[in-house]
C-alpha cells in the first residue's frame, strides 16, 4: 500500500518537503487507482450505483492513475464544516485520456491536473470554484493551499482541454480556470462563475497569481497554443490568454457587460471575434484584433442599435534592447462611438450579427439579466 515510488512521479522532493512521507488507498472499488498522499484527511464511500462521495476533514491531495466520472455517476468532494481549507488537488500520472461524462461536484475548491493527458468534459461541474489543467504543477504544496503556482517549468506539457456541447462548468463562488495547450468551447457548452472570473488559458506553460483581476501569466512553447470559444461564458469577469490565437464564436459576457473581459495573445498572435461572436464587457484585447462580430456597450445590454466601442491601437510595451515585433495592443473602452477604421460594409455585418444573436440571446437563462421568453404578447 505504501510501495508507490514519489521520485519515478517527479514529486519526491516536493512531496518530502510538504511533509507527504506516506499516503493511503483511497476508494478502491470506484477505478482510477485514487490513492491519498495526505493521511487521514479523507474517507470514501461507493454506493451500489457507483455514485462515490470522498468525505473530507481538511485539505487534500489524491493521486490517480485516470480520472473519469461515467455517463449517470456521481462524484462527490464533500468537505466537513470543520475543515478550514477546503481544497481537493487531484493529479493523474497515467497515459490517454480523463472524462467527465457524469456530475462532478463539491462544496469547495476543485482541482484537477492531468499532466500529458486530454482532459474532456461532457457532463457537468459545480464547485466553489475549479481548475483544471494539463500543464502538470511545479508544486502541489503550492496549489494546495491556494498560493501562486508555475505550471509547466517542470514537469509535463500540456494537452487539449475540451467542453463538449451540453456540458456545464460552473464555479458557484470562485474562479473557473481552464488550461492546456488548446482550449476548446464547444457550441452549446456553459461555463459560468457569477462571482468570479473565467480563466483559459492556451500555452507550453504559466503562472497563475490568487490576487489580481488578470491571473494568468502564460509561457512560451514551441506549438501554437489557441483557445476557442463556440459556447457561453458568463462570469463578473473573463481572461483569455493563448500565445497563438484567441477565437470567440460564442456569447462572453461579464455581469451584464460591466465587467472586464481580457482577451491576449503572444507576439504576432491574432484575437478573432467572428460573425457569431458576441463579447459584452469592457474590453481589452492584446494583439491583432480581428472583429466581425459584436461588441456590446456595457450601458446598453443586448440592444441591437449597439456599435462596436470607440478603440485605441498603441505599440505593445517591450523591454529595452528588445526587437520590435508586429504585436498591437487594442484597449476597447466600452464607449458607443463608432471606430474611425470600421467600414460601412463592417459595420452593417455588426448589425445584422447584433440581430441574429440578440435572437439567440433571448431563448437563454436569465443569468445576468438576459432577457429570456417567447417574444408572445400577454393572452396570446
Amino acid at each position: 500500500m505504501f510501495g508507490r515510488s514519489y521520485e519515478a512521479l517527479g514529486l519526491g522532493c516536493l512531496l518530502a518537503t510538504a511533509g507527504w512521507a506516506g499516503g493511503q488507498e483511497l476508494c478502491p472499488e470506484l477505478g482510477g487507482n485514487p490513492f491519498l498522499l495526505t493521511p487521514g484527511t479523507a474517507s470514501c464511500l461507493v454506493d451500489p450505483m457507483g455514485n462515490a462521495t470522498i468525505t473530507m476533514n481538511e485539505a487534500s491531495l489524491i493521486q490517480w492513475t485516470q480520472f473519469n466520472v461515467g455517463v449517470g455517476k456521481t462524484l462527490n468532494f464533500d468537505f466537513l464544516a470543520t475543515a478550514t481549507n477546503r481544497t481537493v488537488v487531484n493529479f493523474t500520472t497515467g497515459a490517454g485520456s480523463n472524462t467527465i461524462a457524469g456530475t462532478l461536484l463539491s462544496n469547495g475548491r476543485v482541482v484537477l491536473v492531468t499532466p500529458g493527458q486530454r482532459l474532456d468534459v461532457a457532463g457537468a461541474i459545480q464547485a466553489e470554484s475549479f481548475l483544471g489543467s494539463t500543464i502538470a504543477a511545479d508544486d502541489y504544496n503550492q496549489l494546495l493551499n491556494n498560493q501562486p503556482t508555475s505550471f509547466g517549468t517542470t514537469g509535463s506539457g500540456g494537452r487539449l482541454v475540451r467542453v463538449r456541447p451540453g456540458a456545464e462548468v460552473q464555479a458557484t463562488s470562485g474562479d473557473l480556470v481552464l488550461a492546456g495547450s488548446e482550449v476548446s468551447i464547444s457550441g452549446g457548452a456553459t461555463l459560468i462563475a457569477p462571482a468570479g472570473a473565467v480563466r483559459t488559458v492556451a500555452a507550453g506553460s504559466f503562472n497563475l497569481a490568487n490576487t489580481g483581476l488578470e491571473r494568468i501569466v502564460p509561457g512560451g512553447g514551441s506549438t501554437p497554443a489557441n483557445v476557442v470559444n463556440n459556447g457561453r461564458i458568463q462570469a463578473a469577469h473573463v481572461e483569455m490568454k493563448a500565445t497563438t490565437e484567441i477565437s470567440n464564436g460564442g456569447l462572453v459576457e461579464t455581469n451584464g457587460g460591466v465587467g472586464k473581459i481580457f482577451m491576449r495573445v503572444g507576439p504576432g498572435g491574432t484575437v478573432i471575434n467572428s460573425g457569431t461572436g458576441m463579447l459584452n464587457g469592457i474590453l481589452e484585447v492584446t494583439g491583432t484584433f480581428d472583429d466581425v462580430g459584436v461588441v456590446l456597450d456595457p450601458d446598453d445590454g443586448d440592444a441591437a442599435t449597439t456599435v462596436k466601442s470607440a478603440v485605441s491601437r498603441f505599440p505593445a510595451v517591450r523591454r529595452p534592447g528588445e526587437k520590435p515585433g508586429r504585436e498591437t495592443v487594442v484597449v476597447d473602452t466600452g464607449g458607443v462611438a463608432a471606430s474611425v477604421d470600421n467600414s460601412r460594409e463592417r459595420t452593417k455585418r455588426r448589425n445584422e450579427n447584433v440581430a441574429a444573436n440578440r435572437s439567440g440571446l433571448a431563448r437563454k437563462s436569465g443569468f445576468f439579466g438576459l432577457r429570456g421568453g417567447s417574444g408572445k404578447k400577454k393572452g396570446e
